[in-house]
């Protein structure tokens, strides 16, 4: 993705009293990048939906150990997407439109 082109992708970097760099990330780009996290570490997904059903059978049994490595990235991308103000939608704002109209 070009930084250019989409500014909420846009990275700042700000000096500090200590003279060290901080990075700036907005929420959205944070979210986004998480969950690309989260759907690149689905095993589950990728062994079900990707695979063919001739590779899952030879597969089937095979690597439990990246198996587990997955499943626990995933579950790290898992928490951090659930603590992140995008995984709570409020519906009355949702609808808000809609009751005005009445």
């Amino acid at each position: 993705m070009d930084p250019k082109k989409d500014n909420d992708q846009k990275l700042t970097v700000k000096a500090t009293a200590e003279s060290l760099a901080t990075k700036k990330y907005s929420e959205k780009a944070l979210y986004n990048q998480l969950s690309f996290y989260r759907f690149i570490f689905d095993w589950d997904y990728a062994f079900n939906k990707v695979l063919t059903p001739e590779d899952r059978a030879m597969a089937k049994g095979r690597w439990a150990l990246e198996r587990q490595a997955y499943k626990k990235l995933k579950d790290v991308v898992d928490r951090a997407l659930a603590s992140s103000s995008y995984s709570e939608v409020n519906l009355a704002k949702l609808f808000q439109a809609f009751t005005a109209l009445k």
